[in-house]
């Protein structure tokens, strides 16, 4: 990740920062565009995700959003509520990994403050 964000803290704080706020409000939205059974609004906020996680270097969440994303279009429903679910844990996942990193920069600061 940091590679990819030329090793830049700012930026790789803001990332952090908004995807942690952003997050559970599609995943909200998510699941409320599965409970509709609205296959269009699923591929719309998987395709979001997967934006979004791509900036960390999150394979295998991006791969569970490329998968979801994909699955829209056939409305298989079954198959779509197992890979919300993927999509949720590795996001989760992912959440948590991030808001470690967060915690170490901030205490980072601190300590050379």
């Amino acid at each position: 990740m940091r590679r990819q964000l030329g090793d830049d803290e700012e930026l790789i704080t803001d990332l952090i920062a908004l995807f942690l706020v952003d997050y559970p409000g599609r995943l909200q939205t998510l699941n409320a565009a599965f409970d509709a059974r609205d296959a269009d609004a699923v591929g719309a906020v998987a395709h979001t995700l997967k934006g979004g996680v791509s900036s960390f270097c999150a394979g295998r969440a991006a791969d569970a959003a490329r998968v979801l994303e994909e699955l829209t279009s056939a409305e298989d429903f079954a198959a779509i509520g197992k890979q919300v679910e993927r999509l949720v844990a590795e996001i989760e996942h992912l959440a948590a990994a991030l808001r470690e990193l967060q915690a170490g920069q901030l205490a980072e600061r601190a300590q050379n403050s």
